[in-house]
């Protein structure tokens, strides 16, 4: 086939390059002049990446998404630990007044039973107020551990259950020792568990 444009014809307009001299490739894609002719001329594959384009930071890998499992899940562990810490809450205001004087409510439940008044009452109020304070701080903990795991995604339910156990445990020990330095109700307590009081 002949490739020569027939006369009156326009040649088409040569497009990418493809018809340029070596000397006008070079100095379109900015070779150095010490690039003679009969080396190749460079592709943008082969020119280093700082020419290429700008220097900036490559960007993390993005992170791997959650199971949907754990998506689905987070719902429920939110609605548990909330609704924990706000049963440990309503616990908390329910017994605020009995461990603030707990002389009087001590005296207040042993009444029926036609007791002696309770006697060691400084020592009483001490332990009912190690009480109440010890149970607002696990529960304020709670909250705080809850506030930040929940943040983060991860699994809250376990932190006001735990509290709620040990802020119940350390109530009842403050209450029972409360009750039973005072010697009319040990020695109470002692004869309904059936055991002969100490002398």
């Amino acid at each position: 086939m002949n490739d020569q444009p027939v006369e009156g014809e326009r040649r088409p307009r040569p497009q990418f390059g493809e018809l340029a001299t070596p000397e006008e490739q070079r100095a379109a894609i900015a070779v150095p002049d010490a690039v003679t002719s009969s080396e190749p001329v460079p592709v943008e594959a082969d020119r280093p990446a700082s020419r290429l384009a700008p220097s900036r930071s490559v960007p993390s890998a993005p992170k791997a998404p959650r199971p949907a499992g754990d998506a689905a899940r987070a719902p429920v562990d939110r609605f548990i630990s909330w609704g924990l810490l706000g049963l440990g809450l309503f616990s908390i205001l329910q017994s605020t007044v009995a461990l603030f004087d707990l002389p009087a409510a001590i005296n207040a439940f042993f009444a029926p039973e036609d007791l002696d008044a309770y006697g060691p009452v400084g020592a009483g109020r001490v332990l009912g107020l190690v009480a109440l304070v010890v149970y607002i701080a696990l529960w304020v903990l709670a909250l705080v551990l809850v506030q930040r795991r929940v943040g983060r995604g991860r699994s809250s339910w376990w932190i006001p259950l735990v509290a709620g156990v040990v802020a119940n445990v350390v109530v009842l020990v403050c209450v029972g020792s409360a009750m039973m330095i005072d010697p009319a109700i040990a020695a109470y307590i002692q004869e309904m568990a059936g055991t002969p009081p100490t002398p």
